[in-house]
């Protein structure tokens, strides 16, 4: 694959994230900043709050997974987020990354229209139309933190699936297809998510 460009797609205005919500420093922080969703979400009108959450929610998730050896060319190559198809973010993901580093690696966020321009990242949030049938993209993937909000993502091969539950914001993660990709995720973070696979 080609290395998708960090411009390959112009995300969309979105408000600005609020500020409690950036100064979340862990998970458990995220975690309790967790509103009430206003509602169901649309796939093709999604609610900004949400999304401002799941881009919180995805920062913290790469605080808490190691990834294979080899998956970072140097000490100091970035840690890659990149977002396939449609951007249900627009520039919320980059306000909560800017500056930030994990573990040493500086946060990067691209965007791909299509399979063919991810090109190597560490993070892939699979938006429309490929979330449908998002097992097409997975099974292309080695050694990338899958994350989609699908009811069929982790079913599918997917690692992180958020949903919602009593109107707030959770997330599912797959076991078995994180262990197949070499990635390591924490018991912290497992004991937060409800989990898929381990059966």
């Amino acid at each position: 694959m080609n290395e998708g460009s960090k411009h390959s797609r112009q995300p969309r205005r979105s408000p600005t994230v609020p500020r409690r919500l950036l100064r979340a420093s862990g998970l458990l922080l995220a975690m309790a900043s967790v509103a009430p969703l206003a509602g169901p979400a649309r796939a093709e009108v999604p609610s900004a709050p949400e999304y401002q959450l799941k881009a919180v929610f995805i920062y913290n998730f790469d605080q808490f997974v190691d990834w294979p050896d080899g998956a970072f060319p140097k000490a100091d190559s970035p840690l890659v987020i990149t977002v396939l198809g449609d951007n249900p973010f627009g520039t919320v993901l980059e306000q909560v990354t800017r500056g930030k580093q994990i573990r040493g690696h500086e946060i990067v966020v691209r965007y791909a229209q299509d399979v063919a321009k991810i090109g190597q990242t560490h993070v892939l949030f699979v938006g429309a139309p490929y979330n449908q049938n998002p097992s097409e993209v997975l099974q292309k993937l080695t050694g990338v933190l899958t994350i989609g909000d699908t009811d069929n993502f982790t079913a599918a091969g997917g690692m992180i699936r958020f949903y919602s539950e009593r109107s707030k914001l959770r997330f599912e993660i797959n076991t078995r297809a994180a262990d197949k990709a070499g990635i390591k995720v924490s018991a912290k973070l497992l004991h937060l998510a409800k989990t898929h696979g381990d059966d």
